[in-house]
């Protein structure tokens, strides 16, 4: 739908404390099936948005270490 043939249409995106919040969310249910889980890798794109998303991702987790 918003591959441009429809005038009226676009694509909107999560902001990145939503993407954030999902993947704490994630992992909190991961480590109730497996609490012996103490390692994860994020992958963030190489780009303004990306870089931005991973610095919250890392305020997020320094705060949960507390």
């Amino acid at each position: 739908m918003t591959n441009g043939s429809l005038k009226w249409t676009w694509s909107t995106t999560l902001i990145d404390s939503d993407y954030v919040t999902g993947i704490f969310r994630a992992l909190d249910m991961i480590r109730e099936v497996n609490p012996k889980l103490t390692k994860v890798a994020v992958l963030c794109p190489d780009n303004e948005y990306g870089i931005e998303m991973g610095k919250q991702l890392k305020v997020e987790l320094a705060k949960r270490r507390i």
